[in-house]
């Protein structure tokens, strides 16, 4: 889900509507796991655009074997399978 310009929530499949937020917004770039109902999200979001709808083709049914930051970078590698 697009939920801003630069704002991106992701759903892991984890327990307990937990979802992963990710915000590439200069300046205020961060990354954590959030507890959001389903409903609210789906009500906050935007119209997936050509991005989003690329991310969900290509994470539909991924599962996260991995997560590492970069030595010495502000930046997680994320590895799927």
């Amino acid at each position: 889900y697009q939920t801003a310009r630069f704002e991106y929530t992701i759903d892991l499949r984890l327990h307990d509507s937990v979802f992963l937020f990710i915000s590439i917004e200069p300046g205020a770039a961060r990354i954590f796991l959030a507890r959001r109902r389903m409903r609210d999200l789906e009500r906050t979001s935007f119209t997936p655009t050509p991005f989003v709808l690329q991310l969900k083709k290509h994470l539909s049914n991924a599962e996260v074997t991995a997560v590492e930051q970069i030595p010495g970078e502000r930046a997680l590698r994320i590895d799927l399978a």
